[in-house]
């Protein structure tokens, strides 16, 4: 579905909104953690009765989005979406079950400052900040007991990167090669606070990541 997607928005901006890096003034982004995308996924195994459990169900479905608006010659400003859901159940062979369900969402604002006017071959500098927001919740049906973590993460981050036209390789006019390296650090609240947590650190490594500008 990833690719699905990639490859239609890559078509929909190629033929009807093609510009170059000087001209461009939209920008979407995909292939990283924070790219759009929009998947799911389903799975079901069987065990052998000995274990005491009879099915063992998987699920997982997110949805991503992000738009960068080009609001001067060197300058993006964007928004990005993200939500998860991830279950589980347990059948076990006497009737009882454990459901596990995870759910996430997080909402980013950035900025970018572009140190060519040609955006398809400039290095970039990202800003941004951001919320993110963490459920989990455990029903054990066989001793009546649920448990539940909640919690949420503010964020800031920087990431640097360079942009390469993929116009002489592939033939489309607006599609950049776009690695790039992004720390984050974020605050946190909630039951991981309770539990004696305070920050959390992060740095990523985005080797497979293309931005479309159009």
């Amino acid at each position: 579905m990833k690719f699905l997607v990639f490859v239609a928005v890559v078509i929909f901006s190629s033929s009807i909104l093609a510009a170059d890096g000087k001209e461009a003034k939209h920008q979407v982004i995909f292939g990283n953690d924070l790219s759009t995308s929009w998947s799911g996924s389903s799975s079901k195994a069987k065990t052998d009765d000995s274990l005491g459990i009879k099915d063992f169900d998987l699920g997982n479905g997110n949805f991503s989005i992000n738009y960068a608006y080009r609001v001067a010659t060197h300058l993006q400003l964007g928004l990005i979406y993200a939500s998860e859901l991830d279950k589980s159940e347990i059948k076990r062979t006497n009737g009882d079950k454990i459901k596990n369900e995870d759910t996430s969402s997080m909402i980013y604002l950035f900025a970018t400052y572009n140190f060519s006017e040609n955006l398809s071959e400039s290095f970039y500098l990202t800003a941004m900040v951001g919320k993110e927001n963490y459920e989990e919740e455990s029903k054990d049906t066989g001793n009546a007991t649920t448990s539940e973590v909640e919690y949420d993460v503010n964020v800031v981050g920087l990431a640097f990167g360079k942009r390469f036209s993929l116009k002489s390789l592939l033939g489309i006019e607006n599609l950049t090669y776009s690695p790039s390296i992004m720390f984050q650090r974020g605050t946190v609240g909630g039951d991981l606070e309770d539990a004696g947590v305070e920050s959390l650190t992060k740095v990523t490594l985005d080797i497979v990541k293309f931005d479309l500008l159009f």
